[in-house]
């Protein structure tokens, strides 16, 4: 029978491989630099990347949720990408000038 402890750490393969080499504090400044890159430039298309990094750190602390800090770092990063996403897509009521309105421009 398996140990319950031993089935809460033991990560998939393909989650192991990707975020091995990544510590849980670069996560925190992957977050912190977003927000930066969000506040200063209000460019969609940043918006879209930093909202992937965000996922990414994501994993990243899942993958590590042992780790110190790490448990606040998955509701941070998921609730930050779901903020840059948001923001990207211009999905608010304004709307006018998100990825989406871009992508529809074009078609």
């Amino acid at each position: 029978m398996n140990n319950l402890n031993e089935q809460k750490t033991t990560n998939p393969e393909w989650l192991t491989k990707i975020t091995n080499p990544i510590p849980v504090w670069v996560g925190w400044g992957v977050n912190g630099l977003a927000w930066a890159i969000f506040i200063l430039t209000s460019n969609h298309i940043l918006e879209f990347i930093m909202g992937l990094a965000c996922v990414y750190v994501g994993f990243v602390a899942i993958a590590k949720r042992e780790s110190t800090g790490a448990k606040k770092l998955i509701w941070a990063s998921f609730a930050d990408a779901i903020w840059m996403f948001y923001w990207a897509f211009a999905v608010r009521i304004e709307g006018g000038s998100g990825l989406l309105d871009l992508i529809h421009r074009f078609l």
